[in-house]
């Protein structure tokens, strides 16, 4: 992986010359990223708990009391996938590209960053919450920078059967050149919020790793290209 340190915002002008921003994508799994089915299946356990911590420690933000913001990469999709192709016995090369192309799907935009939005649908009676999800705009959700920008993201699910399912929600941001440099400059502050009907949550700041593991998904997209 591609490590980029924080920097501020000097260095951070000095460390990129040149475009950095929509001229490339994040690279593909393919079935050569896989492992065979059986030896995913006797380390599953061991897979999980990675996997585990590291959504909790560089991909996963909570927004207020009822929603959670998960950034997508490949590694998260990685375990995804197998996981899929061990529960379902997936052992045939074309179901596996299949599942492969439908998964990357999921990764990145080229110059954003994409995550999956869920939202607490097991909500008690008489909660205000309970009706503002089926409302959901891509512009409730925003990335903010540093109090100087805010990125609002954009909903890409937004059929009517997404709608019905209600609680879970992809969605895309896309940084120019400046809104990159702020999340990666390590004295500004960067949260997320959600303000959609009577729901009003902003996140904690974004921890040095959080920002570190993003900014590092923006930096293996350009070494890809």
């Amino acid at each position: 992986m591609c490590r980029v340190k924080l920097l501020d915002g000097s260095a951070w002008t000095r460390a990129i010359k040149g475009p950095f921003l929509g001229v490339c994508r994040m690279r593909p799994l393919t079935l050569e990223d896989l492992i065979p089915l059986p030896e995913f299946q006797a380390r599953r356990k061991e897979y999980l708990s990675s996997h585990l911590r590291y959504i909790e420690s560089y991909r996963k933000i909570r927004i207020g009391q009822r929603a959670v913001l998960v950034f997508e990469n490949r590694q998260t999709l990685w375990f995804r996938v197998q996981d899929v192709m061990h529960l379902a016995r997936i052992h045939d090369e074309p179901t596996q590209l299949l599942e492969l192309e439908l998964h990357n799907r999921v990764l990145p935009l080229e110059g954003g960053l994409q995550g999956a939005l869920l939202l607490d649908g097991h909500l008690p009676p008489g909660d205000p919450t309970s009706s503002t999800w089926g409302d959901l705009r891509g512009d409730h959700l925003q990335l903010m920078l540093g109090g100087k920008r805010a990125v609002s993201a954009n909903l890409l699910t937004t059929r009517q059967e997404d709608r019905c399912w209600g609680t879970a929600h992809w969605v895309h941001f896309r940084l120019d050149d400046q809104e990159l440099r702020l999340l990666a400059d390590n004295r500004e502050s960067i949260s997320v919020r959600l303000r959609t009907g009577d729901y009003d949550g902003q996140s904690l700041p974004l921890t040095d790793g959080v920002r570190q593991s993003l900014v590092e998904d923006l930096a293996g997209m350009q070494a890809a290209a």
